[in-house]
């Protein structure tokens, strides 16, 4: 169903984090800050083929090493600054075999900051490199797949999820979001709100191995602390409207 912006007090969303942040902090809550642009692509490297057994190492041209050099480039670029994310979730060699010298190499690079600027220039800096290669392997293809930009949460509704927080007794965490989520979609339109509840074993997330559960030793306040933050349909609204009167945007 359609809406009209004037319709729409504010988005609002709980999710679990999906990651260790909140466990590792022993916090069962937390405000999110912002929600990280993200660019993907999808890479192929091209060398040459040979017998493993009777070409030099010397004189071979090697693709997955090629592939390798940008994997460790995107690893250690993305170190240097805080908040950005650089990961080759994705390596293939079709139609390798034991005995022989990769000629294709596919790979995936993501790349993901809170500050679009710092994510254009880590990716610029990511891409020519892949042209400097060794042992002549070269790349053959490089194409976008999927591009998103970061976005900042509302103040105000931070605000008001860290007064509730406090309410409950609760240590008041700050955090962005590296993680896509389906409030950016709400960017530009209404205000957005967002938490992240504390997930278990270690913050694992994307697997089997996944879980959030209210029984750990916070579990009571933590449960205090969302609805205070985010159930509650008519105190929530209040709050905003009456945030709204006093910090129009």
């Amino acid at each position: 169903m359609a809406r009209k912006p004037e319709e729409v007090i504010a988005y609002l969303e709980v999710h679990i984090e999906q990651g260790p942040v909140l466990l590792n902090d022993n916090v069962p809550v937390g405000i999110v800050t912002a929600i990280a642009g993200g660019v993907r692509y999808a890479l192929a490297i091209e060398g040459e083929a040979g017998h493993a057994g009777t070409v030099p190492m010397d004189a071979r041209h090697d693709a997955v090493l090629a592939a390798a050099e940008i994997a460790l480039f995107v690893e250690r670029r993305a170190r240097l600054e805080p908040g950005l994310l650089g990961t080759v979730g994705r390596f293939e060699v079709p139609e390798g075999a034991i005995n022989v010298i990769p000629r294709r190499c596919e790979l995936s690079l993501d790349v993901r900051a809170q500050d679009d600027d710092v994510l254009t220039r880590a990716l610029a800096i990511s891409l020519r490199n892949r042209r400097r290669f060794p042992d002549g392997a070269r790349a053959a293809e490089c194409s976008r797949i999927a591009a998103q930009k970061g976005c900042s949460l509302c103040p105000h509704l931070q605000q008001l999820f860290a007064a509730s927080i406090k309410k409950a007794n609760i240590q008041v965490k700050r955090l962005a979001s590296g993680a896509g989520h389906d409030a950016a979609t709400f960017d530009g339109f209404t205000d957005i709100g967002m938490l992240f509840v504390r997930c278990g074993n270690g913050g694992i997330s994307h697997s089997p191995l996944e879980t959030v559960t209210r029984r750990t030793p916070a579990s009571r306040r933590k449960s205090s602390a969302i609805r205070w933050c985010a159930w509650g349909p008519r105190r929530t609204t209040d709050l905003i409207l009456r945030s709204r009167a006093k910090h129009p945007s």
